[in-house]
């Protein structure tokens, strides 16, 4: 599937497949939400899901982006990993390895049981089995928030990676170059202050800690 424009600059790191993009958006946890009201840019970085050919958000009935954004406004979702610091012999070819996508398009509010069954979803790609370890929603909590979905489809997204590591330069210099590694993971899982001693750790976080 082809992005929705084409990339000009590095355009060698422009990726068209879309397992690739599945594979950015699944690996990320938080990213921004980017529209204009009244001229003016308004940006917002939000949890999110992937959910086949959708991504997923949800906030408060009182997030104003959400509500902005549940009315049609275009919007550009953005995700960004950095996978590694990359020293070049001088400070232009200090750069990093990344991966970044961005998916526009137009949100659509879901209502009713879409919604209840999104919020799930959300949680369940997340955290898996978080939500059978909790109580179920209630027609409280389900009022008090919002939940919209962007599709992904051809033509409404652009994704990029370098992973080329220290580039090398046309006059070697006796200066270190090389790569620093980002690693990422989960510690060990720690109770709230307040949770009564002996309730065991949730299969759910355990499970995300061992991934």
């Amino acid at each position: 599937m082809d992005g929705m424009e084409q990339i000009r600059r590095h355009a060698e790191r422009a990726v068209t497949d879309r397992s690739v993009l599945d594979g950015i958006l699944d690996a990320e946890w938080v990213g921004t939400l980017s529209s204009v009201r009244d001229g003016e840019p308004w940006v917002v970085p939000v949890f999110f899901a992937r959910d086949g050919d959708r991504l997923i958000f949800h906030g408060s009935t009182g997030a104003g982006l959400l509500r902005h954004l549940a009315g049609g406004a275009p919007v550009a979702f953005c995700v960004a990993a950095m996978d590694s610091v990359v020293l070049g012999q001088t400070l232009t070819n200090t750069s990093g390895d990344y991966r970044s996508a961005v998916v526009r398009g137009t949100c659509r509010r879901l209502s009713g049981d879409e919604h209840a069954a999104a919020l799930l979803r959300l949680c369940e790609v997340r955290v898996p089995g978080r939500a059978a370890e909790v109580p179920p929603l209630t027609g409280k909590e389900l009022a008090e928030a919002i939940s919209l979905e962007l599709p992904i489809i051809d033509g409404s997204w652009t994704a990029k990676v370098r992973a080329v590591g220290a580039m090398e330069p046309s006059e070697i210099r006796a200066v270190w170059s090389g790569t620093l590694p980002v690693q990422r993971r989960f510690a060990d899982p720690e109770p709230a202050p307040w949770l009564p001693k002996g309730i065991p750790t949730a299969p759910s976080a355990l499970a995300l800690a061992d991934s």
